[in-house]
């Protein structure tokens, strides 16, 4: 895929899954697929987004810089370790518009409602 939208220049893919301290990311999503969705959910400078599924970290930091500098952008995954990773990776980077918690997808993240926009990176078991 050729990068035509310099916002994904700006965001270091390799950082967030080849990171030195956490090791080579084996499983996640293409890279052509995540700038192909973060791109079809038009996010505007200052939107309020929710991830479903942090990763490695490398969506979230594009969608929250889509939103910009007075965006908020909540990301959510069953796993605190990622979510944690993640909280570090961003720290790290000096992004502050950017929070990572551990919890269950299928009842979003309450607490930063409402959302302008939604992305979930995951796979559901069911209805319960």
């Amino acid at each position: 895929m050729t990068v035509t939208d310099p916002l994904f220049g700006s965001v270091p893919e390799s950082y967030y899954v080849h990171n030195e301290e956490r090791g080579e990311t084996l499983h996640r999503s293409a890279t052509e697929a995540i700038h192909r969705d973060v791109t079809a959910l038009k996010i505007r400078d200052g939107d309020h987004v929710l991830e479903i599924g942090t990763g490695t970290g490398y969506s979230g930091a594009l969608l929250a810089a889509r939103a910009g500098a007075s965006g908020r952008f909540t990301s959510i995954d069953i796993s605190d370790h990622l979510a944690a990773w993640a909280n570090r990776l961003h720290r790290r980077r000096g992004v502050t518009t950017i929070t990572c918690h551990p919890a269950d997808g299928m009842n979003g993240y309450p607490p930063h409602a409402p959302y302008q926009r939604i992305a979930a990176w995951c796979a559901f078991s069911g209805l319960r």
